[in-house]
């Protein structure tokens, strides 16, 4: 029976361990080679088959021999004039860019960097304008963003509706999102604050999980999800 197995670590994995037994290849690339920075804060590879960089001097594609910069300092609606990018996340084809204050997307057919139209609900005390640490994306056409000190939005792909969720126990201070294969959302705490969290759709909350090893609470510091055949 296929499940959902979830890996809490609760501590530092061996690399060494890890890599046991098999021969790796590395190639260094720098600003020497193309890249704007050598500081990169997320990667990804998207459907046809391009790498790109988020890096503090803007958005980065490389199609295996070259890199092309696609700078956002000068992106119309663009609130701070720098090209840092901070996460990404692909969903229909688009490129969604995460940056210092606000949230973009890399229109292929045009090669253009856009500013979605976001309609924030009545409710919604915060505003997607903060660092957006993490971002991930539901069955349903939603992304889901961490915003530093302002929780989790959850925003409409198509119609940019946006829900915000706050997490009080975490001084909104959100980690990281994922989405299991049952497209249940978990969200986990950051700067030490190791709690687990899971989206209560009857309710649309989210409800810790305490996690216990021989009866003492489990310090989360990361998670992983694969699918796989569990008993």
């Amino acid at each position: 029976m296929k499940k959902l197995c979830l890996l809490f670590i609760a501590g530092l994995m061996s690399l060494a361990a890890l890599a046991s037994g098999s021969n790796l290849a590395f190639r260094h690339y720098t600003t020497d080679n193309g890249l704007p920075s050598n500081c990169v804060r997320d990667i990804m590879q998207d459907s046809r088959g391009f790498i790109w960089f988020a890096t503090d001097g803007g958005l980065v594609r490389f199609d295996g021999q070259r890199f092309r910069v696609f700078s956002l300092s000068k992106v119309e609606g663009k609130h701070s004039q720098d090209d840092f990018v901070s996460s990404m996340h692909e969903l229909d084809g688009k490129i969604w860019i995460g940056v210092d204050t606000q949230l973009f997307y890399y229109d292929p057919e045009t090669e253009k960097i856009l500013a979605p139209e976001l309609h924030y609900a009545p409710a919604c005390t915060s505003r997607i304008d903060s660092y957006v640490r993490d971002m991930t994306s539901d069955k349903d056409g939603n992304l889901w963003l961490a915003v530093a000190g302002n929780g989790v939005f959850k925003v409409n792909s198509v119609t940019g509706d946006v829900v915000n969720y706050e997490f009080p126990q975490l001084s909104n201070m959100v980690g990281r999102i994922y989405v299991d294969s049952r497209n249940d959302v978990w969200v986990m705490g950051n700067q030490g604050r190791g709690i687990l969290f899971k989206l209560n759709k009857s309710d649309d909350t989210f409800k810790p999980l305490q996690l216990k090893l021989d009866g003492r609470p489990l310090h989360v510091i990361a998670v992983a999800m694969r699918p796989t055949t569990c008993g």
